[in-house]
């Protein structure tokens, strides 16, 4: 994370908006990125764990894409990530979703099977959403059971 000058930071939304208003126009704008931020005041802060069952805690999302950055950049063959290059995850992605899409349809085609409708996240941040998500489904954490995560983010 060092190397590659990645942030992971703590914070409530206000914290947020001034650190990005304050970094304009300096060497931390485009030298920084921010990863997997984290609301103080929005995710299930507990020590220990998740504080209760049948809790999403979004906190555990956010690290599991700091983790997955680290296999992206050791593995690129798998995990490759740019919208111009191929990879297994990239190309597995596109297959779920019925095409490529470097901007996110009004629908997806009927033979999709993975949709993400959120426009703020592009097709390279997608890649992080899919290999997320698809790693859930995998060690059963989407389980009705356990969370109702799985019906409230319908959308994802």
């Amino acid at each position: 994370m060092k190397r590659q000058n990645l942030l992971v930071p703590v914070w409530v939304m206000s914290t947020r908006e001034q650190f990005n208003q304050n970094r304009r126009g300096t060497e931390y704008e485009d030298g920084v990125t921010l990863v997997a931020s984290m609301y103080y005041d929005q995710d299930q802060w507990a020590m220990g764990g998740i504080e209760s069952a049948g809790k999403w805690n979004t906190n555990l999302e956010e690290i599991w894409h700091i983790v997955s950055i680290g296999w992206y950049a050791t593995y690129p063959e798998f995990f490759g990530g740019e919208t111009s290059e191929s990879s297994k995850l990239v190309n597995a992605m596109d297959d779920a979703g019925g095409g490529r899409f470097f901007a996110i349809p009004d629908k997806y085609p009927d033979n999709a099977w993975y949709s993400y409708y959120d426009d703020t996240c592009d097709h390279a941040c997608q890649r992080h959403e899919y290999f997320y998500w698809i790693t859930m489904a995998n060690i059963d954490a989407l389980d009705p059971v356990l969370t109702s995560k799985y019906v409230d983010s319908a959308h994802e």
